[in-house]
């Protein structure tokens, strides 16, 4: 089965280049996510205020559409722990949890902000 990986940076805001990017980053996952194969969502979306234990968040025009997209297309997210200021901003999302073998926090990497995520799946 194939794999397609995407790692996405969204920069904070709520304008309406904001609202555009995260429309974009929608229809990418929309498009890949009809196929047949495994799909892994990593990186930093800049929305504190999705709850991924709930499946919550503020019903606006960037959180809700992607939760609503996440949910959708059956992604689980395996980051559990804050990442960044007691909020968990970094994302590793993935279609097939069964796959998911590890996911433990490391240390930023440089001069980062944000603690690092280790995550270990099967492959085939």
């Amino acid at each position: 089965m194939l794999r397609c990986v995407f790692v996405i940076y969204r920069p904070p805001g709520a304008d309406a280049t904001s609202v555009n990017y995260i429309d974009s980053v929608i229809q990418c996952l929309s498009s890949y996510c009809l196929l047949s194969r495994v799909n892994i969502v990593t990186g930093d979306l800049n929305c504190t205020k999705i709850n991924w234990l709930t499946s919550s968040c503020p019903n606006d025009s960037i959180k809700r559409p992607l939760l609503d997209c996440i949910t959708e297309y059956g992604f689980t997210q395996i980051v559990d722990f804050p990442t960044r200021q007691g909020h968990v901003l970094d994302i590793v999302l993935i279609d097939e949890m069964q796959r998911v073998l590890s996911v433990t926090e490391k240390p930023p990497l440089s001069y980062s902000d944000h603690s690092s995520v280790e995550f270990t799946i099967l492959t085939h």
